[in-house]
């Protein structure tokens, strides 16, 4: 069976605006962040929703995403999907995390093992995501649906781009589309194959060693 799945990005929120480092506490869009995202839905950029399985992870900023593109919509929330929790470097910007020693050495790249205290691990959050990635492709194939809608954040979509296309980029972070952007995914038998990103025609898919 073929699949297209689209990861969309929530837009802009105080966190994202001013520079803040933020992934569980639950922020909403802020007026800009709405206006932009109304104004990318104008211009085209996202799918029709019709015939879609539709989701977000639950968070108000995905919510509001969603309800900024297609109004109130029929959709189910995945909660596996939240973002990152970064424990007690929530809410920090980044000069208040350099201040600490494990903090500067996570922004600086050093940390293998990433654990944040009250927060999440690397190795948690990826197989949070994962298993929440592919529940959603695989209850959606069962359903016969070929179109499938993810309303998420930046670490979640960074992290399962960079589970699909290992080779693509060294550091996963790459991967992170801005507020509002996102990905477009071919599946066929529910392995992902190639990607294109969103809003771009369809003759610009890459393969999938690159």
């Amino acid at each position: 069976m073929k699949q297209t799945l689209y990861l969309i990005r929530h837009g802009n929120t105080p966190g994202t605006e001013k520079g803040i480092l933020y992934g569980s506490t639950d922020l909403p869009l802020t007026e800009a962040g709405f206006e932009q995202i109304r104004l990318m839905a104008s211009e085209g950029i996202y799918p029709d929703h019709k015939g879609a399985g539709i989701y977000t992870s639950g968070m108000l900023r995905a919510e509001q995403t969603l309800a900024a593109i297609y109004g109130e919509v029929h959709h189910a929330k995945a909660p596996l999907l939240r973002e990152f929790d970064l424990g007690i470097f929530e809410m920090m910007t980044v000069d208040e995390v350099l201040e600490d020693e494990y903090g500067r050495a996570w922004l600086h790249g050093e940390v293998e093992d990433l654990r944040f205290e009250g927060g999440d691990s690397e190795e948690g959050f990826i197989a949070r995501v994962d298993k929440g990635f592919h529940e959603i492709i695989e209850r959606e194939a069962a359903e016969g649906r070929e179109k499938i809608i993810i309303v998420a954040h930046g670490g979640v979509i960074a992290y399962s781009m960079a589970a699909c296309f290992p080779d693509r980029y060294e550091n996963k972070w790459d991967w992170t589309p801005d507020p509002g952007s996102g990905f477009v995914l071919h599946i066929e038998d529910g392995r992902v194959i190639s990607w294109e990103p969103l809003g771009e025609p369809e003759t610009g898919h890459i393969p999938t060693n690159n």
